[in-house]
């Protein structure tokens, strides 16, 4: 919520370990800056919030468990 910019690294974030999964973020892509990996996700909050409605997850020590949490969508026609 508190998120502005930057890669956030937290190894306590609130949603690691089960809590505050109420909330989903679309993941959009990867990058890297000075040597320090990242997911880069679309929020809903919209473009007031984080670095205009995205944020930089540390891929490292799965934050706020972005990967044991991922699904994808597959259309049926």
């Amino acid at each position: 919520m508190f998120y502005s910019k930057g890669i956030y690294n937290d190894d306590n974030c609130k949603w690691k370990n089960g809590i505050s999964r109420g909330h989903a973020l679309t993941l959009i892509g990867y990058g890297e800056v000075n040597g320090e990996r990242y997911w880069t996700l679309k929020n809903s909050y919209g473009p007031k919030w984080g670095e205009e409605g995205y944020i930089r997850i540390a891929i490292k020590n799965n934050i706020c468990d972005v990967m044991s949490n991922a699904y994808s969508v597959i259309a049926s026609s």
